[in-house]
């Protein structure tokens, strides 16, 4: 069984809602102690905000939860400021490796050679491969004998990390080994 994730959407173009902008972080130091005066960071928006949990690993860009973090403008400005101060510790470097890692990942030509059982779940709130763009079902209708599951929005999805999340997917799986 494999599960698949295809190709990131933005080779389709702009999202519906995207938005560009730049950050600047002041007095940027790298984990080798370098530091930059000012590190810019261009950023396109989608669907949603990252938060972490409790132990600081990244849980998800769901609107659902993003409203439920922050509600009111008070926790959203203090949410922000966390963010902010979290970003500050990362290594840039890590950041741009990580970018630039599946910039030009493009397996769309060869899918349709894929041989084995392929059970692909995205979730409604999945700002990477985001289901109003329709890229995940179109290419995944590309493998032969491929099924296809979109998981509703819920309070248990994670945006693109809801893979993280086995109880809101088990089901699906479950009933995939089965057949």
């Amino acid at each position: 069984m494999l599960v698949l994730v295809p190709p990131s959407a933005w080779a389709a173009g702009a999202w519906p809602g995207q938005t560009e902008a730049d950050w600047v972080l002041h007095d940027y130091r790298f984990a080798n102690g370098e530091m930059l005066p000012a590190l810019t960071l261009h950023y396109t928006t989608t669907l949603g905000t990252p938060r972490r949990d409790s132990a600081g690993r990244l849980t998800g860009a769901s609107p659902l939860v993003m409203q439920e973090q922050a509600p009111d403008l008070a926790s959203a400005d203090a949410l922000y400021r966390k963010m902010v101060d979290d970003a500050r510790k990362q290594d840039a470097n890590d950041v741009l490796y990580a970018t630039e890692a599946v910039m030009d990942y493009a397996p769309e030509p060869l899918l349709p050679r894929i041989r084995a059982r392929i059970l692909a779940i995205n979730s409604a709130d999945d700002g990477v491969n985001p289901p109003e763009l329709g890229v995940t079902a179109r290419e995944v209708a590309k493998i032969p004998g491929a099924r296809f599951v979109l998981i509703p929005i819920g309070p248990a999805t994670r945006g693109h990390l809801t893979y993280e999340q086995a109880a809101v997917w088990k089901a699906e799986l479950v009933r995939a080994l089965a057949d």
